[in-house]
């Protein structure tokens, strides 16, 4: 129940100022009760308000505010003990005195925060152990989540580099099959050099297409040498990345000495769902809590948050740069095969049309063949006439009935003007037929000239043939690439 003050007595026994120092007293009794009064109030309730309210690492301003709050501590009790000449002095003056017994049992003003005027407990070392203790252990778990982020984002820039290497040995492989496919393009252009005759040296469609497939293969080959170059730079700054990380975490993990290592229990704080308890490998990027703002004093400092920013930076391209790198690949595959496949389909088109040409020029030298021979029967025949018309080479080989002067004969140009042209005609038959035996050999030496080009541009065709069909035999079996160069055997 709250105190109530009696009223003093109206009758007056003493001296008066024996009487105001008795009542100064009780003014400063009944002042120091209801000063004190609510604090053991509150006591009894299960309050700490008595106890000294101490808070490790506490703001300035939070504690001008809580001053403010309790409002002024016993300042007019600060002067020391004397005479005094009034009733106000002594009244102040015994409330100084009374003040003094409160001021020596003051905690000192030191960084924990202790309120100036109020009795500390005897448990206030176990109370400043255990602050401090918390205060040690909260900043460990922030230490120890900061260093979680880190080496999960060391792990996923690892699994990132990882990647990447996987797509540079995708791009160093497809820049050896464009390699080999450009040796093999030189191969068959040296090749096909070697045909015989000059005219199947001339130059066709399937030297078009293997000129195309070259310059197609150099540009596709610039552009995965780029690509290249590039994924070995982005791996690079992965790796600084990766060991900043690693740097950064070691720094921090310097405090958990004696902290266990809850991986797993952070990963499953951040990573799993309320309906689902069991936790995924590891967090995914946008699963990972955001952390606190960078200070050098805090746990995340600004080395931390900035090598953080540059993994996760480097992560987005590197994902991009795999993208990009897979695209590339699988377009000068498939370009290389387009080239590869047109190429072989122009030989092969080539290859026909030679051996038609030559199956034709084999008709052609046999009727050439049966023209010479038809020729050479004529020509012997016609010289087996010249000489019937020639007659024998002596005239005792001479019939009776083949001379110009035989009986009949004579007897007929007996009378003027029977000339017989028998003479004449048989010279103007020797030279008709010396004319067609002329004409006949140079048929034949032409039939023969003839004869011998069909058979010669036909060895040509069938030379051209076997060396075309020999350079798509060679592509197609080495379009898979699985062959060594030649100058590493």
């Amino acid at each position: 129940m709250p105190l109530k003050n009696i009223p003093p007595a109206t009758v007056t026994i003493g001296p008066e100022s024996w009487r105001d120092v008795t009542l100064n007293t009780i003014r400063l009794s009944d002042r120091l009760v209801k000063t004190l009064a609510p604090c053991r109030s509150r006591s009894r309730n299960g309050s700490s308000s008595s106890s000294p309210v101490i808070q490790l690492g506490e703001e300035p301003r939070n504690i001008e505010a809580r001053n403010q709050q309790l409002g002024p501590r016993n300042s007019d009790l600060s002067q020391p003990h004397g005479k005094w000449t009034n009733r106000s002095e002594a009244e102040s003056g015994v409330e100084k005195a009374g003040a003094c017994k409160y001021r020596s049992a003051s905690a000192p003003q030191h960084n924990l925060h202790v309120k100036a005027g109020d009795t500390p407990p005897s448990f206030l070392r176990v109370h400043l152990a255990e602050r401090s203790s918390h205060l040690a252990r909260s900043y460990t778990r922030a230490i120890r989540a900061l260093v979680t982020e880190l080496r999960l984002q060391a792990v996923h820039t690892n699994d990132e580099a990882k990647r990447l290497l996987r797509g540079r040995e995708a791009l160093e492989k497809s820049l050896a099959g464009l390699r080999k496919d450009l040796m093999l393009n030189k191969s068959s252009v040296d090749t096909r050099r070697l045909r015989p005759a000059p005219r199947e040296r001339v130059r066709d469609g399937a030297d078009c297409l293997l000129e195309a497939e070259r310059k197609l293969l150099i540009d596709l080959k610039s552009e995965l040498e780029i690509r290249l170059k590039m994924t070995r730079h982005q791996l690079e700054v992965l790796c600084s990345c990766r060991k900043v990380l690693l740097e950064c975490a070691a720094e921090r993990s310097r405090v958990l000495d004696l902290f266990p290592n809850s991986f797993a229990d952070w990963t499953r704080s951040h990573s799993c769902s309320p309906t689902s308890p069991t936790p995924s490998p590891s967090p995914s990027p946008s699963q990972r809590r955001e952390l606190p703002r960078a200070s050098p004093v805090t746990p995340c400092t600004p080395e931390c948050q900035e090598a953080l920013q540059a993994a996760r930076i480097a992560c987005l391209q590197s994902r991009a740069l795999c993208r990009e790198v897979k695209e590339a690949v699988d377009q000068a595959v498939s370009l290389g095969f387009t080239a590869h496949k047109a190429t072989n389909d122009g030989l092969t088109q080539k290859i026909a049309e030679t051996v038609n040409l030559t199956q034709h020029l084999q008709v052609s030298s046999g009727e050439a063949r049966v023209a010479i021979q038809r020729a050479q029967r004529w020509y012997d025949e016609n010289k087996h006439s010249e000489g019937r018309v020639l007659g024998p080479v002596s005239s005792a080989d001479l019939l009776t009935r083949e001379r110009l002067d035989r009986p009949q004969v004579q007897v007929y140009q007996r009378h003027p003007g029977t000339q017989l042209p028998e003479a004449t005609v048989i010279v103007q038959g020797c030279a008709a037929l010396r004319q067609s035996l002329l004409n006949s050999s140079q048929d034949l030496g032409l039939l023969h000239l003839t004869r011998l080009q069909l058979e010669e541009n036909m060895q040509g065709k069938r030379a051209a043939a076997r060396l075309d069909s020999s350079i798509t035999r060679l592509r197609r079996r080495n379009a898979d690439h699985r062959w060594t160069v030649p100058h590493l055997k």
